[in-house]
């Protein structure tokens, strides 16, 4: 029985050792890949303040960064620059929405994902529109836009 102890107990203190000699391998490597991961954090926060006021450079830089599933390390930056091109762009109108399709529907799709009102504004917009060109409407069309008018 006092064997069995003995081989137990050696058995623990060596997988002791073992982890603490692990650990000492391991946590150099850790540290040296965690700062690595700082310096490409700011290599991206950089990335995103010289996009600032190009549209579509912008726009496909957050795609990128959503997709490689690392947006949660930009949450303010992004919150901050969405906030900046919805309050300049609210009415979606510019070179970057008649020249590209493409941009127009990234814009909207990361707008849906960042939670923005785009609904409603795109309910008010069509809805002024539409009030506006009903006059210049010819039948049958000008009773159709008047009767979803009178829906909304």
């Amino acid at each position: 029985m006092l064997s069995y102890l003995a081989m137990a107990s050696a058995a623990v203190c060596s997988n002791i050792v073992n982890r603490t000699e692990e650990e000492e391998i391991v946590r150099p490597v850790a540290q040296k890949y965690a700062q690595e991961i700082e310096v490409l954090k700011e290599e991206t926060r950089s990335m995103l303040l010289a996009t600032r006021g190009k549209l579509a450079e912008t726009l496909n830089l957050f795609d990128v960064i959503e997709r490689l599933g690392i947006a949660h390390h930009f949450e303010k930056e992004i919150d901050e620059i969405f906030d900046q091109i919805y309050n300049e762009n609210s009415n979606f109108e510019g070179d970057d929405y008649n020249d590209e399709l493409f941009t127009c529907a990234l814009q909207f799709r990361l707008l849906r994902i960042h939670e923005e009102d785009i609904l409603e504004d795109a309910l008010d917009f069509s809805t002024t529109h539409l009030k506006f060109a009903t006059p210049h409407l010819n039948s049958p069309l000008k009773e159709q836009v008047t009767h979803a008018l009178e829906q909304s």
